[in-house]
Formats: structure tokens, sequence, C-alpha cells
């Protein structure tokens, strides 16, 4: 279960990849998709070589960027007490499943002051009463805010591409529907603000790899 050897015949099939470890340097994160068809999170104690109770899966997606899932780690820890405190999703709008209950509370307060919107939390101080977080949406970049918990209140502190005016973006929105071969596509679907006059050539670009996403 825990060999992570990587050779041509199994790296597009079953694999297990470590990710790290655990303020315990007996707690080893790693991914796998043994017997499953995504990669999920799991945990193991090197002292008795079983895997732990964390199991963090999600249908249809896989939890690690298999070319680079120490690059791009899914695990997000706190600083500031050396714990596990959530799991990226990677999934169209980048969310997580916090193990915090705390940190998931604060994520659902700014959600709130931000309907429609994308919140992805950052970083917050050793009490938890401030938190960094970046708001947009697929058809604005997006801006930091500082959350305080005490007064609620969200100050916005740097706007990203700021030379770029909110009136000369198109609307975007992020899809998904399941095709009745029970394929899940997602994607997202931008339209101009001004239509054209006439029927625009349309060109569909096809990357390589089952794991990049453009």
């Amino acid at each position: 279960m825990f060999s992570f050897t990587v050779e041509p015949q199994n790296f597009l099939r079953e694999r297990t990849l470590p990710l790290g470890f655990d303020r315990d340097p007996n707690l080893l994160f790693f991914a796998s998709n043994l017997h499953r068809d995504t990669f999920g999170i799991f945990s193991a104690d090197l002292r008795t070589g079983k895997r732990t109770e964390l199991a963090i899966e999600e249908p249809g997606i896989d939890l690690v960027d298999v070319d680079l899932p120490w690059l791009n780690s899914p695990l997000i820890f706190d600083r500031h007490r050396g714990t596990l405190a959530g799991i990226k999703l990677r999934n169209l709008d980048s969310s997580v499943r916090w193990l915090d209950a705390e940190i998931g509370a604060a994520q659902s307060e700014i959600e709130r002051q931000f309907p429609s919107r994308h919140v992805q939390m950052l970083e917050w101080d050793q009490a938890r009463t401030n938190f960094l977080c970046l708001v947009d949406s697929p058809g604005d970049p997006g801006r930091y805010f500082v959350y305080n918990r005490a007064s609620e209140s969200c100050v916005e502190y740097l706007r990203r591409a700021p030379l770029l005016p909110n009136r000369e973006t198109n609307p975007a929105e992020s899809f998904a529907f399941v095709t009745p071969d029970g394929v899940r596509i997602t994607g997202y679907l931008t339209l101009p603000r001004t239509p054209a006059k006439t029927a625009s050539a349309v060109v569909v670009a096809l990357h390589g790899g089952p794991w990049i996403r453009v």
C-alpha cells in the first residue's frame, strides 16, 4: 500500500504518492488511487504501518496534480499550531474541505458577505481574529481582503490586475453537467458584452495530459 515506486506501467494506473509529514514525523500524508478511479488523500502511521482514519475523497476529481504533487500540494497546514487544517479540492472553484471547524466557520462568515463570489482563505493570525482572503469570480481577477471576526468587517487592501477596468471584462461563469454516458464535464463560459453582428469562428483547443487543466 505504501510503495511509492513510479514505473512506466503504473504511471497512468494505480499509484501512491507521498505528500509530506505531519508535526508528528511518524504520520505520513499520501495520495492514492488504489482500487478507485481518482486520487484521494490519506495518512499512515509509520510506527504501525497502517492507515489512519483520515480519508478525503471526492468523486470525479483527483485531489493532487499527479505531475507536480509537491509543488501544488493539496495540504493546508495551520502554521501556528502545526496541524493539518484543510484539503484543497481541485475543482473549478478551487474550494477547500476544512478539517478545522473554526477556520471553516470563518470561511462561511466571509462567504455570506460576498454572495455569488468565490472566497479563498489564504492566511490567519495566531488568535484567529484576522483572516486574509482572496475574493474573485470567473470574470473578475479578484481583490484581497482582511476579515476581522470581532467586527465582522472586510477591508480591501489590494486589487489584482488594477489596470484592467471592470467595464472591459466579459462576464464569465462556470458550468458542470453529466453526459448520457455518465461523464462529468466542467468548464467556463465567457460571453462578450457586445455580441458580434455576424457569427464568429470557433476554435477548440485540446490540451495534452490527463491532468492538465487550461
